[in-house]
C-alpha cells in the first residue's frame, strides 16, 4: 500500500510539472522547440549551410546576452533599423526573423494581433523594432521571470543541437 501511495504522488507531481512547463512555453508563444525547428528549417531551405550556421550562432549570442543579464531591459528590445550587425547576420536572411520569433523577439506592434504568429512568419520586411514577447506587464525593477528564463534556456539548447547537426549532416535527421 505504501508503494502505491508513493507512485500515485509521483504521478501527480509529474502532472504538475508538465502543466507548469506547458504554461511557461506559452510565454514565448507556444512550443519553443517546434518554433526553433521551424526557424532553422526555413533558414536551411533558403540559404547555404554556412549562412544558416552563422545566423544561428548570431541568435545564440543575442539570447546568451539576455540570459546573462536577464534584468537588463535594454537587451529585451532590438532596434533593427540601427543595428547593422543584426541586419548582416540575422535580419537579411529568410528565416532569421522566424528564428528570433522562436525566442520571443517579435514586432511589438503586431504582438497584440490575434494572427501575429502567422503574420510574423510570412513577413519578409524587417520591422523597426523587435521586443521580447509578454514582457510589457513586468515592473520596471523586475527582471525576466524564472519560468521565462527556463524556456529561453531550453530553446537555446535546441538551437545548439541544430547547429551541431549542421556540422555532421550525414548523422542527423534534419
Amino acid at each position: 500500500r505504501n508503494v502505491q501511495k508513493h507512485s500515485k504522488k509521483r504521478g501527480a507531481g509529474q502532472k504538475r510539472e508538465s502543466a507548469t512547463s506547458t504554461a511557461t512555453s506559452t510565454t514565448l508563444g507556444g512550443d519553443a522547440a517546434k518554433a526553433v525547428a521551424i526557424g532553422v528549417g526555413v533558414l536551411k531551405i533558403f540559404n547555404p549551410i554556412s549562412v544558416v550556421k552563422g545566423c544561428c550562432e548570431a541568435v545564440i549570442e543575442r539570447v546568451e546576452r539576455v540570459l546573462s543579464s536577464s534584468s537588463d531591459r535594454r537587451l529585451w528590445t532590438l532596434d533593427t533599423s540601427m543595428d547593422r550587425d543584426f541586419d548582416a547576420r540575422i535580419g537579411r536572411f529568410r528565416g532569421g526573423l522566424q528564428l528570433m520569433a522562436a525566442f520571443g523577439f517579435v514586432d511589438p506592434t503586431s504582438e497584440n494581433n490575434t494572427s501575429s504568429s502567422s503574420s510574423s512568419l510570412s513577413s519578409t520586411s524587417i520591422p523597426g523594432r523587435l521586443s521580447l514577447r509578454n514582457t510589457h506587464g513586468l515592473k520596471s525593477d523586475e527582471g525576466l521571470k524564472a519560468s521565462y528564463v527556463q524556456v529561453l534556456k531550453g530553446a537555446l539548447r535546441d538551437l545548439r543541437q541544430h547547429v551541431e547537426s549542421l556540422e555532421y549532416p550525414e548523422m542527423s535527421n534534419n
